[in-house]
Formats: structure tokens, C-alpha cells, sequence
């Protein structure tokens, strides 16, 4: 169970106005809009994803499941985490009964997983400050396999906000949760201490004169804007694909090395046996 004395301030805000949200009667009906701006982001993360069959797949901040729904008995194994206990009950009460799938309540910032047991992690949440957020992503390089990906989002320091100096700590609703936006280097430098390779991009570009397209065009020039210099910058969310955990060095621990090289040097020492390192006697013994 989760402690509510190790959260900040804000984050016992935020967990009342989640649990909050989840004890509310659910909105049945979306609207056109909605459903093409909950596309824009929802298609791009789930490709980035990539998720297969025999997959092992962790989510951070599930909330009440609108990804979790979508992505239940498309992998092997699916734990998902979420600070908030009413969140995760109304989750289960949408979940069929057979389903298989780990519901944890957790801070994902103290959260302890097993080493390199997930294939995918995936996190939409918008954690509000630096250190949490890297907490976080140190979390996923730990809990994540050699080749496994971490797949995440945060709101974008765009083009829109910065012309207009608009603030970049704000909430979402007037005493709701808050949320910051954060530019492509700010990303990185938060990421890249846990991950040799990041690709970062925006998506959901918000297009001007939208409502007077068709939702079929809408979703065409958004997905060209997306790729355009220009009106990327546009985007509200920048999506982060990472890859290869930068793990702790571990003493005595060998690298792979050069075949070739290794080679050339065990047949040197055997012509003149009496020059061998310490290190390759180590090796040699320990093999």
C-alpha cells in the first residue's frame, strides 16, 4: 500500500483530485473533436511502442486505463502501476474478469522492480517536477531488458506557448494537477543519463482552421505538420522512444570486446607466455 506520508504537497493534491476523477459517474459519449484529438496522440505512442505477443510490458500511471484498455492481451505479461487506489479499482471494474494483468499501487518514484524483467515500458503521466521524472526514467532503464524500449510523453515547450509567453508550470484546470512543459533539450539532459539512444519528436500538432476539415483530413495534415520544420513546433506533446539502459559498471565485469583482437593477443602470450597481463590471466582462469 502506498504510504501518504512520503508525498510532497502536490502530490497529495494530485491524488485526491485522481481519486476524485475516478469515483465520478464515467462520460459515455466523446465527441468528434475529442476522439480526433485523442488520436493524434494515442496512434503515434502505440506505433512507437510496438508492443508483440511475447512481449512483458510495465505501465507508470495508468490512472483509470486509457491506455491500459487498449493494450490488455496484446503481450505476454502486463503490470500497471498507479499512485492512486480508486483509479485502479475503477480500472479493474472496466477489465473483463479473466483478464490478466498486475494492478499496483505504488509511487513510482520509491517503486522497486525486478532488474531487466520488461520488454516495453510505457508512461503518459505528467510528472511535475525533474526529479521525479528522472527518477522515473532511472526506474525504466533499470526494470527494462537489453533490447527493450522505453516509450514515453510529456507536454511540449511549443511555438504557440513561447510566442505568446505563456507560463510553462501550469495546471490543467484552476486547482487541478499541474504540469510542465519541457523542450526537445530539456528531454534529453533528463533522459540521456539512463539511455544511450533517444529519438524525440512532437506530436498532435494543433492545426489551425481544423474544424473546418474533415476528421479524415484533419488526421492527414496533422500527421504532414508533424513532419514539417516549421509547424512540428506546433505539437502539444513530444514523444520519447529510449533505448539501450546505460547500466551501473559492475566491478570485474568484462565487455564483449574484439573477437579479431582478443584472438591475436591470446596467440602473442602463448608464443611469449612470460609477458601475459594480470588481466588476461584473470580472463583465462576464469573461463
Amino acid at each position: 500500500m502506498l504510504d501518504q506520508k512520503e508525498l510532497d504537497a502536490e502530490g497529495v493534491h494530485e491524488l485526491q483530485m485522481r481519486d476524485e476523477y475516478s469515483a465520478a459517474p464515467p462520460e459515455f459519449e466523446t465527441s468528434p473533436w475529442e476522439e480526433y484529438w485523442d488520436q493524434l496522440e494515442t496512434a503515434p505512442t502505440l506505433a512507437t511502442l510496438n508492443l508483440t505477443e511475447d512481449s512483458a510490458l510495465l505501465e507508470f500511471a495508468c490512472g483509470t486505463g486509457r491506455y491500459t484498455t487498449k493494450l490488455v492481451g496484446r503481450c505476454r505479461t502486463f503490470v500497471a502501476v498507479d499512485f492512486s487506489m480508486g483509479s485502479l479499482r475503477a480500472l479493474a471494474a472496466t477489465l473483463p474478469s479473466d483478464t490478466e494483468i498486475g494492478l499496483v499501487q505504488a509511487d513510482i518514484t520509491r517503486l522497486v522492480l525486478s532488474p531487466q524483467s520488461f520488454d516495453r515500458v510505457l508512461s503518459t503521466t505528467c510528472l511535475d517536477n525533474r526529479e521525479q521524472r528522472m527518477a522515473m526514467h532511472r526506474l525504466a532503464a533499470d526494470a527494462l531488458a537489453e533490447k527493450g524500449r522505453y516509450v514515453y510523453s510529456i507536454e511540449f515547450y511549443n511555438l504557440r506557448i513561447r510566442l505568446l509567453g505563456l507560463p510553462r508550470a501550469q495546471r490543467y484546470t484552476p486547482g487541478g494537477m499541474l504540469f510542465c512543459n519541457l523542450d526537445k533539450n530539456e528531454v534529453i539532459r533528463e533522459t540521456a543519463p539512463f539511455f544511450e539512444h533517444l529519438k524525440v519528436r512532437p506530436i498532435q500538432v494543433a492545426i489551425p482552421l481544423a474544424r473546418f476539415l474533415t476528421y479524415k483530413w484533419r488526421v492527414i495534415v496533422a500527421r504532414v505538420f508533424e513532419k514539417l520544420p516549421f509547424t512540428r513546433d506546433l505539437g502539444t506533446l513530444l514523444l520519447i522512444s529510449a533505448e539501450k539502459p546505460i547500466r551501473p559498471i559492475e566491478e570485474g565485469q568484462y565487455s564483449p570486446g574484439n573477437k579479431f583482437a582478443k584472438a591475436i593477443y591470446r596467440w602473442y602470450y602463448k608464443v611469449d607466455p612470460g609477458t601475459e597481463s594480470k588481466e588476461v590471466q584473470a580472463e583465462r582462469q576464469a573461463k
